[in-house]
């Protein structure tokens, strides 16, 4: 039988060990400054993407083309193509498999990405341009996306 001091230190070491597990590291102002500095465009996983395009493809293309609805990452215009580059957490990949736990706020920003993109998707296949989503997880794979994206171009070409 533990004694009731241990159990106590132990439960008080648990509590604690639990709540620095679960707060953040940085004060409210120093987040908000981090986060700030993530940007939407230029981002590793698009300039990579970027490199198997120019590697792989002749094919020119524009970069976050606002003329074209949801501003893809890359628009090959001609081919009527628009690719878009997912982070993994901000667009929800596997979050339910994962079962990763986040704030309401973070849900709900995750959320209305996906509903966002899902209506983006949905307009630009009513103009007849094909989609293609390359997710940042996919980079461990280059023969899969250029594979895909040579035969988008070619069922696509005018």
């Amino acid at each position: 039988m533990i004694p009731l001091k241990c159990y106590s230190l132990k439960l008080i070491l648990w509590n604690c060990l639990v709540i620095n597990f679960m707060s953040d590291i940085f004060s409210r102002k120093k987040r908000s400054e981090v986060m700030s500095k993530i940007r939407g465009k230029d981002t590793v996983v698009e300039k990579k993407l970027v490199s198997i395009l120019r590697r792989v493809t002749k094919t020119r293309f524009t970069l976050n083309d606002g003329k074209v609805l949801g501003k893809p990452d890359v628009v090959f215009m001609r081919q009527k193509v628009c690719v878009f580059v997912g982070g993994d957490f901000w667009y929800g990949w596997r979050r339910p498999i994962l079962k990763i736990e986040l704030s309401k706020k973070r849900k709900e920003k995750i959320e209305r990405n996906r509903r966002r993109d899902r209506n983006v998707v949905r307009n630009l296949r009513r103009q007849g341009r094909a989609v293609f989503r390359v997710w940042e997880h996919d980079f461990s794979n280059e023969n899969k996306i250029t594979s895909f994206i040579s035969i988008l171009l070619k069922k696509n070409k005018k």
